[in-house]
């Protein structure tokens, strides 16, 4: 069996594959992607590059490729910028590209323990 075969789509089982061009989904609602495995990957050419999935109850960003850096990429007054890089080369450093700010109260913490700690309470900052 063929499947079904609409201008260049073809549907077949499982698969629905489109022969040329771009695809676009356009509903007038949400769309949902339910598997019942709890993942849903992105491949490109047959070559898993990520991953997304469930972990328990935690979602999980996954870069599949060795190395592979995730990048958070967004537009800053129409010029593209990569706001922050998880370099996965280097165990996950994280690169921003600007600030990092934290509410009065919030602390940044340092150590495995927490053991250097610094942050500001409205009036006063401190360094413990």
């Amino acid at each position: 069996n063929a499947g079904i075969k609409v201008d260049n789509i073809t549907i077949d089982g499982s698969e629905i594959d489109f022969s040329s061009g771009s695809f676009t989904v356009d509903v007038n609602e949400n769309i949902t992607f339910d598997s019942d495995t709890g993942i849903i990957r992105l491949a490109d050419g047959g070559t898993n590059f990520g991953q997304l999935d469930k972990s328990g109850n935690n979602l999980r960003i996954i870069s599949s490729i060795s190395d592979g850096d995730i990048v958070f990429r967004g537009d800053d007054g129409g010029s593209g910028i990569d706001a922050l890089t998880l370099d996965m080369s280097d165990g996950g450093t994280a690169s921003f590209r600007n600030h990092i700010t934290l509410n009065d109260g919030g602390v940044a913490k340092f150590g495995a323990g927490g053991d250097l700690q610094i942050y500001h309470d409205g009036s006063n900052s401190f360094i413990r």
